[in-house]
């Protein structure tokens, strides 16, 4: 009896999801993935992380490593230099690029502002050749 309850046990531990190879082939993907989207952040780029111990922290990506990647932190008046693991990394967002100026949001509102001016002005230009090509007030 015993081993038949112990049988049903470790196959049900081989085949349950999050459990054996299955577990760390989706860890090690996983870990990839991070990988790759810290190597595609620049360096000095503001970033937002989340560790697996749910410690959100915030700072600029400095040097990475096949292992993992530095986060240059402020703690207090100090700058940290703060090693993390990509296995230890739950995820990774970028909330400022180091080529994204602060006022960047400004020269886009502008931006927008202009571009509708013209495109109003194109209609009323549409429609003033309309009216005159179809006979005139």
């Amino acid at each position: 009896m015993f081993r038949q309850l112990l049988s049903i046990v470790l196959v049900w531990a081989l085949l349950a999801p999050g459990a054996g190879p299955a577990a760390a082939k989706s860890a090690a993907d996983r870990v990839e993935k991070l990988k790759q989207k810290v190597l595609n952040v620049p360096e000095g780029s503001v970033v937002q992380v989340r560790t697996g111990g749910k410690e959100t922290l915030k700072g600029r990506v400095g040097p990475v490593s096949d292992e993992g990647f530095t986060l240059k932190t402020v703690m207090g008046d100090k700058v940290v230099d703060r090693q993390l693991r990509f296995d230890e990394t739950k995820s990774i967002n970028v909330t400022k690029t180091k080529y994204q100026p602060e006022g960047s949001q400004r020269g886009r509102t502008v931006g927008y502002v202009v571009l509708g001016g013209l495109a109003a002005l194109g209609v009323i230009l549409v429609v003033t050749l309309a009216v005159i090509a179809s006979g005139g007030c």
